[in-house]
């Protein structure tokens, strides 16, 4: 988990930078004339701001999902467990269903 609070933690440092910026910049007055390669720049920044938070969401439901899942399960012994899918498969066909689920509905 360590490895994961780094990653979340270099995401959020440059969020914080992005936001930074664009507060300075505005306050400069730079993001009134708005020339179009610094348009394009803010839509694009933008665009993948909330396509990473919507990736982040989704990911946080599944994870969600598997732990009520898990927690659920009454613990069988080891013994009755032999054949029964591996956490990985589990998490593979929820996924999966998921992305199958958003392909099919329109948005």
């Amino acid at each position: 988990m360590k490895h994961s609070d780094v990653e979340i933690a270099g995401l959020v440092e440059e969020l914080k930078a992005a936001q930074q910026e664009a507060h300075t910049a505005r306050a400069q007055g730079l993001l009134d004339a708005q020339p179009p390669l610094l348009r394009v720049l803010k839509v694009e920044l933008l665009g993948q701001i909330r396509a990473v938070a919507l990736h982040v969401q989704q990911l946080r439901h599944l994870l969600g999902e598997v732990m009520e899942k898990e927690t659920d399960q009454p613990r069988l012994p080891a013994s009755c467990e032999a054949g029964a899918p591996t956490m990985f498969e589990q998490v593979e066909s929820i996924v999966t269903a998921k992305v199958r689920d958003e392909k099919i509905r329109p948005e």
